[in-house]
């Protein structure tokens, strides 16, 4: 990808794609750190792509690029009622982010694990598509375009081993459905810890998702038009980082 194009510390283009979580449509973070306020090139050890001025925002990651700004939140049925949602898009806690063919145009799409056949299958408007591998492609008739599956492990991690294994194992990939083999031999639990937490996750309270991603949503191609909201590169980065303390 080319970095976020910024002029005086805003941001004018940028593409949209899902977050690495496929919880949230968002906008990749690789800019050119010297034209944000504030921005600092990154040690030389943090330099991936040639030019030492070109990194991600997150110093805590490495600098390394993420789909982190102007977050939509798919979880957030308040987004269902606004301009920007697109046809056939589904929001809720049951709504995912799943890529299409139409650069810049990914959806939130209602979603479910089926533990059965170990697969993410995604809804449509009652018509079911099903993902048995990571990135399979669909043509949806309703959607009138192609949908790219999202990682199986990224959004239905139960599918393979709870929690990771909670640090009290280690999951053995090698089998059809992979499965936690805990470092206690008696420990026969599925993901090697007591499930007495809550396993909801936890999105932003109803109409949270920034409003800059709504106007930002727009276009996909030229991100910020005449009369659009323009917000600094910098300026969002602190403001997720607020979101979420």
């Amino acid at each position: 990808n080319s970095p976020l194009s910024i002029r005086n510390g805003l941001v004018e283009d940028g593409v949209f794609f899902c977050d690495h979580s496929h919880r949230s449509i968002a906008m990749c973070d690789l800019v050119d750190v010297t034209k944000i306020s504030g921005g600092q090139v990154p040690p030389e050890k943090f330099s991936y792509f040639g030019n030492p001025n070109v990194a991600g925002l997150m110093q805590q990651i490495d600098y390394c690029p993420i789909s982190s700004l102007y977050n939509f939140y798919c979880a957030d049925s308040v987004n269902a009622d606004t301009k920007f949602a697109l046809n056939g898009e589904y929001f809720g806690s049951d709504s995912k982010c799943v890529n299409t063919d139409e650069p810049g145009k990914p959806m939130c799409l209602k979603s479910r694990c089926n533990k059965v056949n170990n697969s993410v299958e995604v809804i449509i408007e009652g018509k079911i598509i099903t993902c048995k591998e990571d990135f399979e492609t669909h043509f949806s008739a309703v959607l009138g375009r192609t949908i790219e599956c999202p990682r199986k492990s990224a959004v239905c991690p139960d599918l393979f081993c709870p929690g990771n294994c909670a640090g009290r194992g280690v999951c053995d990939y090698t089998l059809q459905k992979p499965t936690c083999q805990c470092f206690d031999p008696d420990d026969t639990r599925p993901g090697c810890f007591d499930e007495h937490f809550s396993k909801e996750n936890k999105f932003p309270a109803p109409g949270e998702s920034l409003v800059a991603s709504l106007a930002l949503r727009s276009s996909s191609h030229t991100i910020c038009t005449k009369g659009s909201v323009i917000v600094s590169a910098f300026g969002t980065i602190l403001s997720i980082i607020m979101l979420f303390a």
